[in-house]
């Protein structure tokens, strides 16, 4: 297994590499209404409305300015696609059976903890990224920012643009 390690806040994560589908830059994130606050909103990646979570908000850490390190997740399952945005992604390392610590019974309350890598010296606790949105959570998201694109691409606005390129 390969783990892909990157930090929020001052903390180490993890997650299996199987679950994520690339990672890339901060982009351009479109906030949308009425979804949980832990939603930073939707964007767009080559034609495909993907909904991104703040990492920060989603485990209950204060909110932090975007520094250039900052990248998104793009993870994939179940049919859909999601983004975590995560303060700096560390690295990616191979990991052996006999590294992973499942957590116990004390740990069980930690709800997106899938359990625990031995990197070196560090302990580095896995998220398991199903916990952290459910499909019906992705699937509303996703419908949101839809129809909010819709919205702003059949707005005054648009139409405005639209007739001037008309116009030329």
């Amino acid at each position: 297994m390969r783990l892909v390690t990157f930090t929020v806040g001052r903390q180490e994560y993890g997650v299996d590499m199987d679950q994520i589908r690339e990672v890339i830059r901060l982009p351009e994130i479109i906030p949308i209404p009425d979804v949980p606050v832990w939603v930073e909103g939707i964007m767009d990646l080559r034609g495909e409305v993907i909904p991104v979570v703040g990492l920060r908000k989603k485990l209950g850490l204060e909110a932090s300015d975007r520094p250039a390190l900052n990248r998104v997740l793009i993870a994939h399952r179940s049919g859909r696609s999601f983004g975590l945005v995560v303060d700096a992604v560390t690295g990616v390392t191979p990991i052996q059976a006999q590294d992973l610590s499942r957590t116990d019974a004390l740990l069980s309350q930690a709800r997106y903890l899938a359990a625990v890598a031995r990197v070196g010296s560090r302990l580095v606790p896995m998220l398991d990224l199903c916990a952290m949105v459910s499909d019906t959570e992705a699937g509303q998201i996703t419908a949101a920012g839809q129809a909010a694109m819709v919205l702003a691409s059949n707005g005054p606005l648009s139409m405005d643009l639209q007739r001037d390129e008309e116009t030329r």
